[in-house]
């Protein structure tokens, strides 16, 4: 919202997921995750449309896959980890 002042006011902020063969996100379908706003760390809780906790966010088996798919080898830069280890984390 914007403030008497004219700034941005965050007051709340989630991510939503597609599920299912869904190609999009879509309003009926979706899963919503709260958002901290102090933190930026995601709530441990989704919500499905109809209001139901249907999916536990946890780190327990994550991997960097996922990240070095879409932002590039997590090992370049680093002098102490061998090239070759980090090609191969960057395919």
């Amino acid at each position: 919202m914007l403030t008497p002042e004219a700034k941005v006011d965050i007051r709340g902020a989630d991510l939503h997921l597609g599920i299912g063969s869904d190609e999009l996100v879509k309003s009926s379908t979706h899963l919503r995750v709260g958002i901290d706003l102090n933190s930026g760390e995601l709530f441990n809780i989704s919500y499905s449309s109809d209001w139901l906790e249907i999916m536990e966010w946890n780190a327990v088996h994550n991997s960097i896959k996922f990240t070095a798919a879409i932002q590039g080898s997590m090992f370049t830069g680093i002098p102490r980890i061998d090239k070759n280890l980090a090609l191969l984390f960057s395919c």
